[in-house]
């Protein structure tokens, strides 16, 4: 009966545990979701001030043009990065593995085979049992 008490108390604060975890993590997501949001817009006005100021200087069509130019520089980094850095993950090959002999394979199948039989006869008795 105590055993069963603490066992109950113990899943019950793991369970809790969890749970406070998981409503942290999810608020955590939720924040980093709005700051994210927020950093974005931030670099749109960033971008459309960047703009207009180079429009009032060299002309819109320069200042479009300047402005798609250096995106398209930044694109080109991220390609070459990612192009310099897919080399070097190359997986090992599989090794082969040696085939066990016919008599091995023979023995692991009925020894799995025993301790499935084992295992249901002693869940049969365990759950056919009178309490």
């Amino acid at each position: 009966m105590i055993a069963r008490l603490l066992s109950t108390l113990g899943l019950a604060t793991v369970r809790n545990e969890l749970a406070a975890r998981a409503r942290r993590a999810r608020r955590q997501a939720i924040l980093i979701a709005f700051a994210i949001l927020f950093l974005l817009i931030a670099i749109g006005y960033g971008l459309a001030t960047l703009t207009a100021w180079l429009a009032g200087l060299l002309g819109p069509i320069a200042a479009y043009g300047i402005i798609a130019g250096v995106f398209a520089f930044l694109a080109l980094i991220v390609m070459l990065i990612s192009a310099a850095g897919s080399g070097r993950e190359r997986p090992a090959p599989p090794r082969p593995r040696p085939e066990p002999a016919a008599a091995e394979a023979d023995d692991n199948v009925l020894g799995s085979l025993a301790a499935i039989v084992i295992a249901g006869y002693m869940l049969g008795r365990y759950f056919t049992r009178r309490r």
